[in-house]
């Protein structure tokens, strides 16, 4: 009977130990989790046109052409240099307005969200110099930040809908960016 005791513990300790200290991000988003090597998902034309990304020094984006969804025309993630996924990000330009958007649109993406994954969001509205970004939010157990947003775009008028899933390790550097003043 010892034994059986020791091994239940051993197999349960085991399972907790891989749920809350693997580096592996809670949600899954595009079949990709954070901290997935981008060599998983990314094909090798598209890891050999990575780009700089425009926020965040030290890491580059991918396109991942083969990703995609009803809400979300364009898939990216964001690497470090060891190709570690720090990011993903989706993106489709509306024909609809900005409340719209926030009022509508992304609350649907939200609700779908809170079905499967059983988390809270807070929103919240942020605006900058050329743009305003209304934003419905959660962190994983991982402290990873996870946003479902409406950006707007003061010059054209122009709305996109973005899904934004970041390490705190690259928010870091989006928020050194922004506090440099680009």
């Amino acid at each position: 009977m010892k034994k059986l005791v020791v091994l239940f513990f051993l197999i349960f300790a085991t399972n907790l130990n891989a749920q809350f200290f693997s580096k592996k991000s809670q949600f899954e988003i595009f079949d990709m989790h954070l901290y997935d090597s981008a060599e998983q998902h990314a094909s090798t034309s598209e890891m050999q046109n990575k780009f700089d990304h425009q926020e965040a020094k030290n890491f580059s984006d991918i396109l991942i052409e083969n990703k995609s969804s009803n809400s979300f025309d364009d898939v990216y993630i964001s690497v470090d240099k060891s190709n570690t996924i720090h990011e993903i990000y989706a993106a489709s330009i509306l024909n609809a307005s900005y409340s719209d958007c926030y009022e509508a649109i992304a609350p649907r993406i939200v609700q779908n969200f809170i079905n499967k994954y059983y988390v809270e969001f807070q929103n919240y509205e942020e605006a900058y110099k050329n743009f305003s970004i209304y934003m419905y939010e959660t962190v994983d157990r991982g402290l990873n930040s996870f946003r479902i947003q409406c950006n707007y775009e003061y010059s054209t008028g122009g709305v996109v809908l973005q899904m934004v899933y970041q390490t705190p390790e690259i928010r870091r550097a989006i928020v050194e960016f922004y506090n440099d003043g680009f």
